[in-house]
Order: structure tokens, then sequence, then C-alpha cells
């Protein structure tokens, strides 16, 4: 046996001095030469299960070697398993047993507290035959050992029988329920388990597994007007099974129905009731919201938020039976009305929807201003004859079509009248000019001024200046605005203009270009303007503000090439009178 190893070698010699041993790779005890040496084998040898060793002749004379060989084989040691222990019915004949065994030559199977009988103890698979003791017992304990294994140990095992009553099983159910219901069905079943069955169409919750479930009708089954339940029993323990049957006889139930208006948040839900009965409906009870309810069939209902509201109905018929609906009321969300006015002036009062509704959109809008017309834009602009007090109702409607009004007095003001005033008017070019407003308001203090002078420059002062590069006429606009929001617009037309100036020299030879001395700039309301020569003399003088100039004559004659002195006395557009003096050339 693997568990020991080590064997004792029992070698004979016949006429010749003695014997080796060899050939084995593990080592003799004492040595090889004895004939009765110990053999330990190496791993290798163990692990491949045997080993030869050979035993020659020594000392022989003058006669031939002999050799023999022994095989020594080892065994690992031996195990058994006797099997699963064994539930059997009480009043079984006989139970089958096996066992599985390795590395031994012989089983055999023994009893420490039954006294039945085996069918052939030294069988592994066999039958064992209890007897009433055993049976009263309740159980008995059966062993398997291993025997003649080579000095390994010998291996045991054991396994249970228990003898288990035959099962009992009885079910306990009301035996009439109402169409839809759900039945407890029960069975005090002696195993504690087992499954049930329907001869009917309805369903078992939460399984058809245990001994309490609970079963709905199908349509079948209240076809019929009854069905025949199944309990089978289940852990029988070794035993058959058993099962016990029960009849639930179904009345019919009423099926609830209803259904209602959507309406607008304030207005009532009118609710019809559509419930049928076989039996006739003695009660009905309707649950809204929070502690809402009705008992009457048809009633009506207002709710006090907007939303999805889910609504209760149970009725119950004659006979007892009940139906229960829970369904979902759509109740639409009334708009809020209101508007702001930022302008409310005579003129064209701006009014500015600001109504909400939580669950759509708005989509109508009636405006009554109060004076007689109307409007339907959502923000419209409306003018009135005169200003005052004026009641503005706002009538919007959502989507859904629901509607809500708000009245609001709202004041109505005259505009302010916007004026001013430019000095200089007519101005030069890059003079300042101050513009001063003259603005007026009846229904409050002018707040806002906002100024666009043409010249690519804007102020929002009430009384700025500003100036300009270029000589014309330019439209400057002043808007004001009065602390009611109410505006005004006016535009002013103002002359810029060059000032009065004579060129430093002038060529009178016809040919089109600078051929007059004048007084350049403009408008002017009045001249006088004078050429001198170079002893006093005035050889030209004008006081046409439309005169083209000096040609460079006197008397028709041409001047001699020089240096000439000119005055000139201006009176302006705006009245102001300019003098002015210098020296001209005449170049030809």
């Amino acid at each position: 046996c693997v568990a020991a190893p080590a064997f004792i070698l029992s070698g004979d010699v016949g006429s010749a001095l003695g014997g080796v041993w060899s050939n084995g790779s593990g080592s003799f005890n004492l040595n090889s030469s004895q004939l009765n040496a110990t053999y330990n084998p190496t791993l290798a040898e163990i692990n491949s299960g045997q080993v030869e060793l050979y035993l020659t002749s020594n000392g022989n004379g003058y006669c031939a070697v002999d050799k023999d060989t022994i095989v020594i084989t080892y065994l690992a040691d031996p195990t058994v398993y006797a099997g699963l222990d064994i539930d059997i019915c009480a009043d079984s004949a006989y139970v089958d047993i096996s066992a599985v065994s390795q590395n031994a030559f012989s089983t055999t199977w023994y009893s420490t507290t039954g006294t039945g009988s085996f069918g052939d103890v030294n069988q592994e698979t066999t039958i064992y035959t209890p007897n009433v003791s055993d049976v009263a017992l309740g159980f008995v304990s059966l062993n398997i050992t291993t025997q003649n294994n080579s000095g390994c140990p010998n291996a045991e095992d054991s396994l249970y029988i228990f003898f288990n009553p035959a099962p009992t099983v009885n079910v306990l159910s009301v035996d009439t329920t109402c169409a839809g219901y759900e039945v407890l069905l029960q069975s005090n079943s002696s195993t504690g388990n087992g499954w049930w069955e329907t001869l009917g169409d309805g369903d078992f919750m939460p399984s058809d597994t245990g001994v309490a479930v609970y079963y709905t009708n199908g349509p079948g089954d209240l076809a019929l007007d009854s069905v025949l339940i199944v309990f089978h029993s289940l852990d029988n323990g070794g035993c058959k099974t058993v099962f016990d049957t029960t009849t639930i006889v179904i009345i019919p139930s009423p099926i609830v129905s209803f259904t209602a208006t959507e309406v607008c948040l304030g207005s009532a839900t009118l609710f019809t009731n559509g419930s049928t009965s076989i039996e006739p409906i003695t009660d009905y009870e309707w649950l809204f919201e929070s502690t809402q309810t009705s008992t009457v069939p048809n009633p009506s209902h207002t709710f006090s938020t907007e939303g999805i509201q889910p609504v209760q109905l149970i009725v119950t018929s004659l006979n007892g039976c009940i139906d229960t609906l829970v369904q979902d009321v759509q109740v639409y969300d009334s708009p809020s009305a209101n508007f702001v006015s930022p302008e409310p002036c005579a003129y064209g009062a701006v009014f500015i929807d600001s109504s909400i509704v939580s669950d759509t959109s708005i989509t109508i809008w009636a405006w009554d201003f109060g004076d007689g017309s109307s409007s339907t834009e959502q923000n419209p602009e409306h003018p009135f004859n005169s200003s005052g007090l004026y009641e503005i109702t706002l009538t919007v409607t959502s989507a859904y079509g629901c509607s809500n009004s708000i009245t609001i007095s709202s004041e109505i003001y005259t505009k302010p009248v916007a004026a001013f005033s430019a000095n200089p008017n007519p101005g030069e070019v890059s003079e300042d000019i101050q513009f001063t407003d003259e603005s007026t308001s009846s229904n409050s203090i002018i707040d806002t001024w906002i100024w666009d002078f043409q010249n690519g420059d804007t102020s929002m002062v009430q009384n700025p200046i500003s100036s300009y590069e270029d000589a014309g006429n330019f439209d400057v606009m002043l808007i004001v605005f009065d602390t009611e929001g109410c505006r005004d617009t006016v535009v002013n037309q103002i002359n810029v203009m060059y000032g009065p100036d004579v060129p430093t020299a002038f060529s009178p030879n016809g040919d089109g270009a600078n051929d007059f001395a004048m007084v350049l700039g403009g408008e002017f309301l009045a001249i006088e303007f004078k050429i001198y020569n170079n002893w006093g003399e005035v050889i030209y003088t004008t006081t046409d503000v439309n005169s083209f100039g000096w040609d460079g004559k006197h008397k028709d004659v041409d001047q001699p090439i020089g240096v000439y002195v000119y005055t000139a006395i201006v009176t302006t557009a705006d009245g102001l009178v300019v003098e002015i003096s210098g020296d001209i050339s005449l170049i030809r």
C-alpha cells in the first residue's frame, strides 16, 4: 500500500554462496546482499505503480549464474461512497442502495441500527428490506466497508434511510366568488408544499406553487359559472403524490365604466355612468379629489386644480359583487389674463399682453379699449381721441378654448410737444451751434431727449452743442419722452455756410477757371465789395450779392499784373455784419 511502501523481501539461493538484489532505483536495507532486506521505493516507482527487482546468485563455482524476478505493485488507499441519504415512504417493501468503491478487493454492507436484511451484503449495488422496528424508529443507518487491501486501511461510509409517512392534503377555499375577484386558495398539505392546477382558464398568483396562492377566474370559468381546482403534493419523501380538489362557483360581477367631459378650470365636469351588470347595481361610490365624493349615478364636480385628475368609481350589484375603475379626467387650465401699457398715450397707446396659461398656449386676444374700439392683435397700438381714464378689457382664450378676462382702469395721456431752436442759424462751418430744447408737456415732466444732428453726431443732453464740417441745409431731429412714457418728434432745418472770404489770387484770362475776384461764402443779405490799385484808387465796387465779382478791368481796360487791395462789408443770413480786407494778386 502506498501508505506503507517499504517491503520486506524474502529471497532463497541454493547451491551457491549467496545472492544480490538489483534493478530497483530505491534502497535496500540493510544492503542488497541481504536476502531478507527491506526495499524502500522511490517516489517515481510509487507513482508508476510498480517496480521489478532481480535476485541473482553469486559464489556459483563452475556453475552458471541463476536469476529470479519479483514484481512489487503499489496500491492507493481504498475509498468507498455509500451514496446520498434516502427518503422512502413508510409503506415501501424495500429500497435500492448502491455504493461506489476504488482500490478495494471487496466490500461488505452492514447496519448499526436496523434489523432488516440485505439482498447481498458483498455487492455494492443491492437492496435493503426494512422490518417493522426500522419503520417504527423512523430511520436506519447502513454502512459499507472495504476488506483485504494488502495492508492498506479499510475505508468505510454510511447513509441513512428515512421512513416518511404517506402525505395527506386538504384544500381549504371559499366555494363561491365574484367574477374577477382574487380567491385565496390554501392547502394543509402534510408535506408543506405542492402545486395547483386549474381545469379552467384562470391564473394563479404569484405562481402555481406553494400551499397558499390566489386564483383569478378566466372568461371560460365565468361562462361555465364554476371552476375545478386541483392541489398536488410535492416533497413527498419517496411517497406517491396525493391530491385534493375544490369547486368554486363564480357569480357575475358588475362591469364599471364612465365618461367625463373635458372642461376648463372653474367649470363643472359632468360624469356619465356607463356601468353594466346582470344583477341590478345598488350602490355608486365616486371619489374625485381628497374627500370629495358622490353616490349618485351621474354626478358633476368642479375640480380645484388643473391637469390630469384620477377619478375612482366603485359599483356594487345586488349579489354583493363590486367592480372598481380609476380613470384620468382632463381639466384644462384657464388663462390668467393681464397686460401692461408702457406708452399710454392718446396718439397711439401701446398695450403688451402678459397673460399666461400652464398647459398650452394662448391663441385668441380680444381687446376692448373702452372708447367703442377693439382689436384682436396680441400687442396692439391704439390711438385715443382724447386723454382721460379708460376701462381697458382684455379677454384671452387658450388653444383648448379656455377663456379669462381682466379689466384695468388706464390713464391715457396727451403727448408732449417737441420744439427747439438753434443759435446761430444759419451758422458757419466748424462754428459751435447751441441747440435749446423748448419742448412742453401737460401731463408730467419731460425727462428724455434724443437728438440727431444729421452730421453723424447724436446726443441725449437737453441743450446740446454741435458743429458741422460741411456747408448745407441739415434736418435736425429731436425726440422727447415724458415720465409717463409719451413721446413727440420735431424736425427743424438749419443752414450752415462758409463765412465771407476772398481768394489771394485770380487769373482773368477767359479760360473759365478763377476768372473773377469775388467774395466767397453765403448766403449774404448785403454786400459792399471794393478793389483798390496801388495809388488807393477804387477801380471796382459792387453791392450786388449775386455779382460775379471783379473781372480785372477798369473802365473796360485790362489792369496790369500786380497786387491789389480789397475790402468787403458783408451781412450774413443771420444778420451778422462781417468786415474783411486784404491783398489779391492779378495773374495773366
